[in-house]
């Protein structure tokens, strides 16, 4: 088996230090390192992909907090929740989903998201500020902020 992130010549000297190891042709103590790595390695099986995914990304201003946000005030306070849509948010985590809220504001803002978000007791995972900045955005997995729920079989 031909690992991946191995190139042809690096693949040979794996091949060549694993018949080193068989035979035990190496080094008192190194051998013994080498052949657990070279066995860590070779039977290494990443995790079996989850059937869904687990995350739900979620915009900030305008969809969970009235907006406030302009370009000419990109560091403006958010403004009050819109609870309607803080209750979709909470159906996704009974669901057994993960929020990410997902933002054009800037990482100078996580901290102000951080405690609005925690104020307003609106579940979260984590944060991810800096999303390009759009008039729109197509996406085949969107949802409307304004539909009645956000769940989505499959």
């Amino acid at each position: 088996m031909h690992p991946d992130n191995m190139n042809d010549e690096e693949y040979e000297r794996f091949v060549e230090y694993r018949m080193n190891v068989e035979e035990g042709n190496l080094e008192d103590g190194f051998d013994d390192m080498l052949r657990d790595y070279l066995i860590a390695v070779e039977t290494y099986e990443p995790p079996p992909q989850p059937e869904q995914l687990l995350w739900a990304a979620v915009d900030f201003d305008g969809t969970l907090c009235e907006s406030t946000w302009t370009v000419d005030n990109p560091h403006a306070p958010p403004g009050p929740p819109i609870e309607r849509n803080a209750r979709k948010l909470n159906e996704l985590v009974e669901r057994g989903l993960k929020i990410a809220i997902h933002t054009s504001r800037s990482w100078a803002d996580y901290s102000l998201i951080e405690h609005w978000m925690n104020h307003h007791k609106i579940h979260f995972d984590r944060i991810v500020c800096g999303k390009l900045l759009a008039r729109v955005y197509v996406d085949d997995r969107s949802v409307f902020s304004e539909e009645d729920s956000w769940w989505r079989e499959g």
